[in-house]
């Protein structure tokens, strides 16, 4: 059973992680739409699903979950690259990743704005999910630090 999760696992924690000081990317290997979710996964030393299903759940109740996965699709650059999608609008430089980021930015707003009416219990849920989501990742991004800085090199 191998799977997009199995070669994360395996691999040492100190690989999976990004170099020290360096901002999270978005990962080629363990992409589904743009990466996202993937470099999270890594950045955080964490399964990628764990970040897949709370945006798909944002997504669909209120609409927050595609306007942050837009964001960072424009926002963080593939890794081995210095320039984002964002970037790349702005210079003049139109491809389908930087539309289709800008899509999801436009349609989650719209889902949004339309679940506003509704009282925002919709928005109100999801701006919990994505907070006990960032909470999550900086728990994660805790325990491997002290993993890595606690940890004798020879039992790494």
């Amino acid at each position: 059973m191998g799977g997009m999760t199995d070669d994360l696992t395996t691999e040492p924690v100190a690989e999976r992680r990004a170099p020290s000081g360096a901002g999270p990317t978005r990962s080629r290997r363990h992409k589904v739409i743009g990466g996202v979710c993937g470099g999270f996964g890594r950045y955080c030393n964490l399964d990628p699903v764990i970040f897949r299903v709370p945006l798909a759940v944002l997504s669909v109740i209120g609409g927050l979950g595609f306007v942050a996965y837009g964001l960072a699709w424009l926002l963080i650059p593939f890794e081995g690259e210095e320039e984002n999608e964002g970037r790349r609008l702005l210079s003049g430089r139109v491809e389908g990743p930087g539309l289709t980021a800008l899509l999801f930015i436009v349609a989650g707003c719209g889902l949004l704005l339309a679940s506003l009416g509704n009282q925002g219990a919709g928005t109100w849920f999801s701006v919990m999910v994505l907070g006990a989501l960032a909470a999550a990742a900086r728990w994660s991004l805790r325990v491997s630090y002290q993993h890595l800085t606690l940890t004798p090199k020879w039992l790494v």
